[in-house]
């Protein structure tokens, strides 16, 4: 039988952050350029609702520190604050959907936005 073996994410990188005042903002932002028929999905989690762009894991040097050190890096991370989840929302002829993960380190990354944004009121 073959071995599977799951290894954790030690640390996520993130080179960018955008944070937005309002939920409304951040739908406009990620929508623009977007044909209305392409599919836009983001994540909600502790009040958070964002997106990233991860970095590909097979380029140079970021794929050995990630399979040699668990290190991942996010080109960007845009986020508002949305206190409600709801499955999709609607913004012009745009329908975002909206999931919402339950376990792993983007668990992490929700909470440590959740707090940057308190900071940063």
């Amino acid at each position: 039988m073959t071995e599977i073996e799951f290894r954790e994410i030690k640390k996520i990188v993130i080179l960018e952050e955008v944070r937005y005042n309002s939920e409304e903002d951040f739908y406009i932002a990620i929508t623009g350029g977007t044909p209305p028929d392409q599919s836009i999905v983001v994540l909600w989690v502790e009040g958070v609702v964002f997106s990233y762009g991860a970095m590909p894991p097979n380029v140079e040097p970021f794929s050995t520190r990630y399979a040699d050190e668990g290190v991942v890096y996010w080109t960007n991370v845009s986020y508002a604050k949305k206190e409600k989840y709801e499955e999709e929302k609607k913004i012009g002829l745009h329908t975002i959907k909206i999931i919402k993960p339950t376990a792993g380190a983007i668990i992490d990354v929700a909470k440590v936005l959740a707090q940057r944004l308190k900071e940063f009121k």
